[in-house]
């Protein structure tokens, strides 16, 4: 790609294009599971609920809840060792989706990225009938290291849902713009992260805590139409403090928060997306794709 290419577009749309050659040619799986004693995970790797099942697996064996739960899937735990990986989700085919991506940074508009493919993607027939979608899922779990988990580019409908944990590192997670639902977190003694341009795209529900906490975040593109078109502010209580039904998410675990994701955001551009971060010493990184990660472009939330 030009340099010029690369200055007209913003670099979450560079990220994944990018991202997408060095992606060309390899396997796809629907549903990857690698688990690792003592080395660890790193590398790019790619899914889509839109090709079949591989028999034998390329890495370890799906497990049941990953092959039912979720339409395609890519689970990494490593046990002695951090996990670096991207996980690179194909929807629409490569073409298609490389020009929606184009098409959406040119015209700004983030909503492109999420239209309904012609293709019906986590959906599955029970008994004569077609089930509610079943998302996508990307989990990563340590043990004893760091998690960091970039996902470049999203253009399905289907919700995606994300679930990073340590249990003695920092986690960090590079969102793709498109990303809209529900964000839970918590950490027993480090402090949540947010990247200017999450900040911009994150709201916080319910009471403060210095360890924990439920938010909200809105896709890019619909951050911008808020911006040109002004709602009224939430009203607060007689004591100030936010409205019940806010302050009723704290109570909530961050499983139950995940699964209200649709519910609580409603038709108000969501796809119905949910992350849950998890560390028990360390800080919890949340950068959009393309943003440089380091420690000066974070805020302390």
């Amino acid at each position: 790609m030009s340099s010029s290419t690369q200055d007209a577009l913003p670099p979450w749309a560079f990220t994944a294009l990018e991202t997408a050659k060095q992606v060309a040619g390899r396997k796809v799986a629907r549903h990857i599971r690698i688990e690792q004693p003592s080395q660890s995970i790193k590398g790019i790797y790619c899914i889509s609920p839109l090709v079949a099942d591989l028999h034998p697996p390329i890495y370890d064996r799906p497990c049941d809840t990953q092959l039912e739960n979720c339409s395609s899937s890519a689970w990494f735990e490593g046990r002695g060792s951090p996990v670096n990986v991207t996980v690179v989700v194909q929807g629409d085919g490569d073409e298609e989706a490389h020009a929606k991506v184009k098409e959406a940074a040119q015209n700004e508009n983030l909503e492109q990225l999420t239209l309904q493919s012609e293709k019906v993607v986590g959906q599955r027939k029970v008994g004569g009938a077609t089930e509610k979608r079943r998302p996508v899922g990307i989990h990563a779990k340590s043990y004893m290291g760091s998690v960091r988990v970039a996902i470049p580019q999203y253009t399905l409908s289907t919700p995606l849902t994300i679930r990073l944990k340590s249990k003695s590192g920092d986690v960090h997670l590079l969102l793709p713009p498109s990303f809209s639902g529900m964000l839970s977190w918590s950490t027993e003694t480090g402090k949540l992260k947010l990247s200017k341009a999450i900040q911009e795209r994150y709201e916080e529900l319910g009471e403060k805590h210095k360890h924990r906490g439920v938010g909200r975040l809105k896709s890019a593109g619909w951050t911008k139409v808020k911006n040109n078109h002004q709602q009224p502010s939430q009203p607060q209580s007689a004591s100030g403090s936010a409205p019940a039904s806010n302050r009723s998410s704290m109570h909530l675990g961050p499983h139950e928060v995940a699964s209200k994701a649709e519910a609580v955001e409603g038709t108000r551009g969501t796809r119905g997306d949910s992350a849950e971060l998890i560390t028990a010493r360390g800080d919890i990184h949340i950068y959009e794709a393309g943003e440089a990660t380091n420690s000066t472009n974070c805020i302390v939330c």
